[in-house]
């Protein structure tokens, strides 16, 4: 579980990143998406929020900041007809 002090470090540079934005502006909102994402580890957490800061214009919802943080399942390839088919 990520620390909230941690925690605070990522969504003020969530805020910074968008400021004309109203993003967890108030003690409740806040403690909303903490509670929403501090399951995670904080490496984690960090690295999806920057990523999203480098790739979108507009902030991020919870649900998608938890989607970065999930981790992908990778099919298998399969490799012939045969294994297709099974």
């Amino acid at each position: 579980m990520i620390k909230k002090i941690d925690f605070a470090k990522i969504m003020a540079g969530l805020k910074a990143a968008y400021p004309r934005f109203k993003l967890a502006e108030t003690s409740e909102s806040m403690e909303l998406w903490y509670q929403k994402l501090s399951g995670y580890d904080y490496g984690i957490l960090s690295a999806a929020v920057s990523y999203w800061i480098d790739k979108e214009k507009f902030p991020p919802s919870i649900a998608e900041i938890k989607t970065l943080c999930e981790p992908k399942e990778n099919p298998e390839v399969v490799i012939d007809w045969g294994g297709a088919w099974e």
